[in-house]
C-alpha cells in the first residue's frame, strides 16, 4: 500500500526523463518518517541499476534501513555503514560493522541488491576490493580442500581462531571439524572434512552444539578486507563505494548541504592522522579516503535527488522538482484515542486511505476495540490496521 502509492507518484510525472539529463539534481520537499524509505523503494522503478540513499549519519541511515526492511522485506536492500574509527586510529574494527560493509559490497558487486543505504563518510572510505575472484569463500560438499589451506584462508579473511566458537568472526578447529561463524548467518557453520574432502556443511546451535540442517553449498564472506588483501595484494585495488557505483546509479541525498562538508572533514582528519602516525608503513591518505575534489567529480556525473531538510525543497520545485510528491507530517495524536478516531473519520470521509501500524497482535486487537467504541468510526470509515513498524508516519496528499 505505501510503496505502491509512491510508485504511482514517481511514474505520474516525467521523473525518469529529468533524471536522465543529469544536468542538475532534482529537488523534493522534506520527507517525514517512513516517506524517505518509501521514495527510495519507489525509485527502483525508474530503471536505475542502483539507488543509493545518503543519510546524514548512522542513526538516520539505520532508521531508513529498518523502514526498507519493513516495506520491501529483509535482504532486499543493504546497509553500508561507515567505519567506527578514523583512519590510522589504533583500534580493533567492530566485527558486525565490518561484516555489514562486506555484505553490502558483495551484494552490490554480485548483483544481489539494487538499493543501498549509507552515509557521506562511508561513501568515500576506501577498502581493498578484489579485482576479480577471491571476494568470498564458497564451499561445496564433495569439494576437495586441504585442512591447512582452509584454516589459513579463514585466518586471512580476518576470522579469529578460538577454542570454541561463540561470536561472529570466530573459527575453531577440532581434528577434521572446522567451526566458523560468518557474518550474515543466523547460526555458525560446522565444516566436516574427511581427508581433503568436504563431507558435510551443517549450521549448528551454539548452546546445544547440535546440527540443525544440512547444506550442499555455503558462501563465507571475509571479516576484514584489509587482512584478506595482504595475501592477494596483486589482485586488489583500494576503492570507495562511490567509485564502485555504475554511471547510471541514482543518489537520494537526505541532507545534500552536508555531503561536501563531510567529505572535506574526513579528508582533513585523515591527513592529520597520517602526520601523527608512526612509521613509514602507513598507507597514504588517498589510499584510505577518496580526496574531496575527486569525490565531488564522481558525484557530478551521477543522477541525484536532493531532499530538503526544512519545510520546502532547496531550489525551485517547478524547475526540476518532484512536485508530484506532496508529503506532509502526520497530524499529532500523542496517545489521544478520541483524537485518533476523529482524524481517521475525517480522512476516510474525504476518500483517503488510512493505515495504522501496530507492534503486535495484542496491540492491534486493542486498537480495534478502542476505535469500535469511539463514535464516528463506522465500518465504512474504518482504517486499515496492520502489524509493522516505521520510523515515523506521514501524509501523502
Amino acid at each position: 500500500m505505501i510503496r505502491e502509492a509512491f510508485v504511482q507518484r514517481v511514474r505520474a510525472g516525467d521523473t525518469r526523463e529529468r533524471l536522465a539529463r543529469r544536468d542538475a539534481p532534482l529537488h523534493v520537499c522534506r520527507l517525514p518518517g517512513g516517506a524517505r524509505a518509501a521514495l527510495a523503494a519507489a525509485l527502483l522503478e525508474v530503471n536505475a541499476p542502483v539507488v543509493v540513499v545518503i543519510a546524514h549519519g548512522p542513526g538516520e541511515a539505520e532508521a531508513v534501513q529498518a523502514d526498507l526492511d519493513f516495506l520491501l522485506g529483509v535482504g532486499i536492500s543493504r546497509y553500508f555503514p561507515q567505519r567506527e574509527t578514523l583512519p590510522y586510529e589504533d583500534a580493533d574494527p567492530h566485527v558486525e560493522i565490518a561484516g555489514q560493509r562486506i555484505d553490502a559490497l558483495a551484494a552490490l558487486l554480485g548483483g544481489r541488491t539494487r538499493l543501498l543505504v549509507t552515509t557521506a563518510r562511508a561513501l568515500i572510505e576506501r577498502s581493498p576490493i578484489p579485482a576479480s575472484e577471491g571476494f568470498s569463500l564458497t564451499l561445496e560438499v564433495g569439494e576437495e580442500i586441504a585442512h591447512s589451506a582452509l584454516t589459513k584462508r579463514l585466518g586471512a579473511m580476518g576470522f579469529e581462531r578460538v577454542h570454541t566458537v561463540q561470536e561472529l568472526g570466530e573459527f575453531a578447529v577440532r581434528g577434521g571439524i572446522v567451526d566458523v561463524f560468518p557474518f550474515g548467518k543466523d547460526l555458525p557453520l560446522r565444516i566436516e572434512l574427511w581427508g581433503d574432502e568436504i563431507a558435510s556443511l551443517r549450521p549448528f546451535d551454539l548452546l546445544s552444539q547440535r546440527s540443525v540442517a544440512e547444506l550442499e553449498e555455503v558462501e563465507i564472506l571475509p571479516v576484514d578486507l584489509d587482512v584478506d588483501a595482504a595475501l592477494h595484494e596483486d589482485r586488489t585495488e583500494r576503492r570507495s563505494l562511490l567509485e564502485l557505483l555504475p554511471e547510471a546509479a541514482l543518489l537520494l541525498e537526505l541532507r545534500p548541504g552536508d555531503t561536501g562538508e563531510r567529505f572535506r572533514r574526513l579528508w582533513e582528519e585523515t591527513v592529520q592522522g597520517r602526520q601523527e602516525a608512526e612509521g613509514d608503513h602507513a598507507l597514504d591518505p588517498d589510499q584510505l579516503v577518496l580526496p574531496p575534489r575527486a569525490a565531488e567529480e564522481q558525484l557530478s556525473v551521477l543522477s541525484r535527488i536532493h531532499v530538503a531538510h526544512g519545510g520546502s525543497a532547496d531550489g525551485d520545485p517547478s524547475d526540476g522538482g518532484l512536485d508530484a510528491l506532496l508529503v506532509e507530517p502526520p497530524p499529532a495524536v500523542e496517545r489521544d484515542m478520541a483524537r485518533l478516531a476523529t482524524l481517521v473519520g475525517r480522512a476516510r470521509s474525504a476518500g483517503e486511505r488510512v493505515l495504522v501500524l501496530c507492534d503486535n497482535d495484542g496491540q492491534l486487537e486493542r486498537l480495534e476495540q478502542i476505535l469500535d467504541e469511539r463514535a464516528g468510526v463506522e465500518l465504512a470509515r474504518y482504517p486499515t490496521l496492520a502489524i509493522g513498524s516505521l520510523s515515523g508516519g506521514f501524509r501523502l496528499s
